[in-house]
Order: structure tokens, then C-alpha cells, then sequence
């Protein structure tokens, strides 16, 4: 009995309807973008491009964030997403 429920509800976070596990997905634009900040941040140190970068960055994660919210393919994903996004709104918030 007990192995049942692990077996469904590892079935139920990690796998997809077609049963294949799914923690990452390539491509995935957003999240490209916002690694691409990253990068640029370390590289680019002018005031107004710091800005931008920061707005750029904030936003891709906050769609990427969104999009696995609505639409992951998983409850890991999905919550994942939601971790993320919670995170995001609560740091500009404060």
C-alpha cells in the first residue's frame, strides 16, 4: 500500500501524461534570457545599462515564473513556478 503511494505520487510531480520524466526543457526563452543577463551584468558595469539589465532579468524570470505556473507539464514544474514567482513579487514588494 505504501509503495503504491510513493509510485503515484512520484508519478503524479515528476511525470509528464505520457509518463516521461520532465524537469528541464530546451528551449526555453525566458529563462535563456535571463541567463543572458546574468552574463551581461557581469560584463556591463554603466548606470543606465545596469538598470535595463535589472528590468530585462525581472522580467524574463517573472515569465518564465508564469509560464510554469499555468502551463508546466508537471506539479514539480508547476510548483517550481510558483516558488519562483511568490519569490519574485514578495523581494519588490519589499
Amino acid at each position: 500500500m505504501v509503495t503504491f503511494l510513493i509510485k503515484s505520487a512520484y508519478q503524479k510531480i515528476f511525470l509528464d501524461n505520457n509518463g516521461h520524466l520532465v524537469l528541464a526543457q530546451f528551449p526555453n526563452i525566458p529563462l535563456a534570457i535571463w541567463l543572458s543577463t546574468l552574463v551581461i551584468a557581469r560584463l556591463v558595469h554603466a548606470s543606465p545599462w545596469v538598470a535595463i539589465n535589472e528590468v530585462v532579468s525581472f522580467s524574463a524570470l517573472l515569465v518564465w515564473a508564469f509560464l510554469e505556473l499555468v502551463s508546466g507539464v508537471t506539479y514539480f514544474r508547476r510548483t517550481l513556478g510558483l516558488i519562483v514567482f511568490v519569490y519574485l513579487l514578495a523581494n519588490k514588494l519589499t
